[in-house]
């Protein structure tokens, strides 16, 4: 580790010891393995729309929050000032703190295969990210088994795009009301809106708007990339996330 990262980790640490003393993580103390600081940027509270809102990043993260913030705020914002436009757990007072139970408590999650070649493909295939571990010969592009290396050699809670998004849960998952799947998101957020119309919000139709900004269409490019041993790592590294959400281990893409 790089005096640079040394001197990241520990400020990272030393924010994530304040939150720990606020009202929510003392109440739902935080069990991942991300620096706590990282974590808490994850959640979407706001008692005006009824929400909590467990934001998981490359699982429609960008498309569900823009929205939210056009049904809140009454105009479109764009992905980055709304995802900073809604308070955090660890800005909850301990009287918020009382009423989060009363919250419609979602997350939309997505099959982990997808998930990590969608984070690689938007992340590291566009040159986005250069984490320090991922090495590649000058003036090239670190191919998708290098990236499958460097998450089982280290590298897999560097970043919250691909870091296991059992992991990423700021309340045990039996508390959210709704585990919402990118794969079935048309249904699945027309139920969300439903709910939040049902706590008051505006009950006009809201036509959803998909941001596109950050697709890969992963989905489509599986075989490409995939070989029998980049899926075996990622089913070993990302197990917990297979079994708490339901997706089969066993790949269909070969």
């Amino acid at each position: 580790m790089t005096i640079l990262q040394k001197m990241r980790a520990f400020r990272k640490n030393r924010a994530s010891t304040k939150l720990e003393a606020a009202p929510f993580y003392q109440k739902y103390p935080y069990s991942g393995k991300l620096p706590l600081s990282s974590a808490d940027s994850r959640g979407l509270v706001d008692f005006d729309l009824g929400i909590f809102f467990n934001r998981i990043r490359k699982a429609g993260n960008t498309t569900i929050v823009t929205n939210l913030a056009e049904l809140r705020f009454g105009g479109r914002l764009p992905g980055t000032n709304a995802k900073h436009a809604f308070p955090s757990p660890a800005s909850l007072t301990g009287s918020d703190v009382g009423r989060f139970a009363d919250l419609f408590k979602f997350v939309f999650v997505r099959d982990p295969y997808t998930r990590t070649l969608s984070a690689y493909l938007d992340k590291i295939a566009q040159g986005k990210r250069k984490p320090a571990g991922l090495a590649a010969a000058p003036g090239t592009v670190p191919v998708f088994a290098d990236f499958c290396r460097y998450l089982s050699e280290g590298g897999l809670y560097e970043n919250g795009h691909w870091a296991p998004q059992s992991d990423l849960l700021l309340i045990p998952l039996d508390h959210f009301d709704f585990i919402g799947k990118l794969e079935n998101f048309d249904n699945d957020f027309e139920y969300v809106l439903g709910r939040i119309h049902g706590n008051g919000a505006d009950g006009r139709r809201h036509e959803v708007r998909v941001s596109r900004a950050n697709q890969t269409h992963a989905n489509r490019r599986m075989r490409e990339y995939y070989t029998a041993q980049t899926a075996e790592t990622v089913a070993r590294l990302f197990e917990a996330d297979f079994k708490a959400f339901g997706y089969a281990m066993e790949p269909d893409f070969f």
